[in-house]
């Protein structure tokens, strides 16, 4: 949590939809007095928090934290190749292949009723009447 001190400095900022820092700490500390906070400044008092130092998180990440999957950077993945002939596109490569590991084949493709069968039930949560 930032002090009073930056706070306050931090609503004035917020309050004169400021894009840069405050020039000095006397024209903030005199508009901090009058400053009400809105929901609609919230995102630029985030982004004024980290400028004034604040936190980001509410603790420090360890390294086993780090680890998980969603710290990691992304990396492309080398396209399997497969010897079913209805992949398409990248994506259709992956799951042919984990079709053929689970010896699966995919199944056929919907007739025309099927499709517009589900799109109903997909848009309006009805059958089609």
């Amino acid at each position: 949590m930032l002090p009073q001190k930056k706070s306050s400095i931090l609503a004035s900022w917020a309050n004169l939809n400021a894009r840069e820092r405050p020039a000095n700490q006397s024209q903030t500390k005199r508009l901090a007095k009058r400053v009400v906070v809105f929901p609609a400044m919230l995102p630029r008092l985030a982004i004024l928090w980290v400028m004034l130092g604040g936190s980001v998180f509410a603790k420090e990440f360890s390294q086993a934290d780090r680890e998980w999957w969603a710290f990691l950077p992304v990396t492309k993945l080398a396209v399997p190749t497969v010897g079913t002939g209805w992949a398409l596109n990248e994506l259709d490569h992956f799951l042919a292949r984990k079709l053929e590991t689970q010896n699966l084949s995919p199944a056929k493709e919907a007739d025309r009723r099927t499709l517009i069968r589900r799109l109903s039930f997909d848009l309006t949560g009805l059958p089609p009447s």
